[in-house]
């Protein structure tokens, strides 16, 4: 785990809404459709998708499933774009099945309350492939 500075950039993809167990309920779901409108997304940086944490407030979890773009891009319905600041995080490479990634999410906060680091609720899992063969991802916790 190591310390990073991430240049600003903009997500497009699908927001989703919902407290913890709608969520793990809702994912597969928005998974699938966001793969199926990859391809309606313009001026995508590359065609390797993400997870953002955006915010938890109140018990409710506020994700987006979308990809990278670069320069102007129009948002196809039913989607939103997002500006992501610089702004430093905590970095781990997840190497593995997807179903370990919760807990390389944890082993990052363990690391940063070990370190007096104060680790925020945003996060970002990259890595995501449209034919699902990938097999590691970058991970990044904001730090506040």
């Amino acid at each position: 785990m190591k310390i990073v500075k991430k240049e600003a950039f903009k997500v497009i993809g699908i927001k989703v809404e919902a407290d913890w167990q709608m969520l793990h309920q809702v994912m597969d779901k928005v998974w699938e459709r966001a793969k199926e409108r990859l391809t309606e997304i313009e001026n995508r940086k590359e065609d390797v998708m993400m997870d953002l944490s955006l915010e938890v407030v109140d018990g409710q979890y506020t994700q987006l499933v979308g990809v990278e773009v670069e320069g102007a891009a129009i948002t196809p319905g039913g989607m939103e774009e997002v500006s992501i600041p610089l702004q430093e995080y905590i970095y781990y490479q997840h190497e593995g099945e997807l179903s370990g990634i919760g807990q390389s999410f944890g082993k990052m906060y363990d690391w940063a309350e070990e370190h007096d680091i104060e680790a925020g609720d945003f996060k970002i899992d990259y890595g995501y492939l449209p034919d699902g063969s990938e097999t590691e991802h970058e991970l990044y916790v904001k730090i506040i």
